[in-house]
């Protein structure tokens, strides 16, 4: 394997992402609308568009949590203080 497809093979759809986002301007509305301080290290648009590549090269974060709130809100284990059961 050559370094090129090795590169090629660890960033995956990095640079289809990147070049999306570039399109978008995404980086510079957030800027726009969100300036930062002098002493930071990256401006807001860099790390929202780190965080929007990160979620579409990875998204099984999303996926594992999608069951975490059923059954929240919906009277299921909601006791009443009586001891008696609320539905």
């Amino acid at each position: 394997m050559t370094v090129r497809q090795l590169l090629i093979k660890r960033l995956g759809a990095l640079p289809v992402i990147h070049a999306y986002l570039e399109r978008l301007q995404l980086k510079e509305c957030v800027d726009a609308l969100a300036p930062v301080r002098a002493v930071a290290h990256l401006t807001n648009g860099q790390v929202v568009a780190a965080l929007v590549a990160n979620r579409l090269t990875a998204p099984a974060t999303a996926v594992r949590r999608r069951g975490l709130g059923r059954g929240v809100g919906s009277g299921r284990d909601v006791r009443d203080p009586t001891g008696g059961s609320q539905r």
